[in-house]
């Protein structure tokens, strides 16, 4: 959120904070969502800042808050220590030290995660092959439809 650097007013080195930052959230997002936030950071895990700001509270205290905040209400993925390591290595594989400002520039925001929820909606879920299909076209139109006119479009 609201990480995008302007090239051209960073220095090197605050260049570098940020990529590494943005690699050690990237390495952390697999765990993350196994409910292992133990590498996460602050700006990340909401897990995270709940403990901050509760520091007074047990496990299970903390547990019940984040499931009734969550947009998950606390449900994790069910993916043993192997499968997250292959995941993990797979992102960190795609996306290293050489191409981490160039991705971290294209962060994701509530308007591309809404877009694609609403494509989803529009689709029942089926999108496996839409891209190869006029109804892709067809979908985004309308997605991007609701997004301008509301609703009703």
């Amino acid at each position: 959120k609201g990480r995008a650097l302007d090239p051209a007013n960073v220095s090197e080195s605050e260049k570098e904070g940020h990529v590494e930052v943005f690699m050690q959230e990237l390495a952390a997002i697999i765990p993350h969502h196994c409910g292992d936030h133990e590498h996460c950071t602050l700006d990340m895990c909401k897990v995270m800042r709940l403990q901050r700001d509760n520091p007074d509270l047990t496990d299970d205290e903390l547990e019940a808050l984040y499931d009734a905040s969550a947009r998950f209400k606390g449900k994790i993925l069910s993916v043993d220590d192997e499968g997250v390591s292959e995941l993990t290595s797979f992102i960190t594989s795609r996306i290293t030290r050489k191409n981490a400002d160039a991705v971290g520039a294209m962060e994701s925001t509530g308007k591309i995660e809404s877009s694609n929820a609403q494509s989803v909606s529009l689709t029942s879920g089926k999108r496996l092959n839409m891209t190869q299909t006029n109804a892709y076209i067809i979908v985004w139109n309308r997605v991007v439809g609701h997004q301008r006119m509301g609703p009703e479009f």
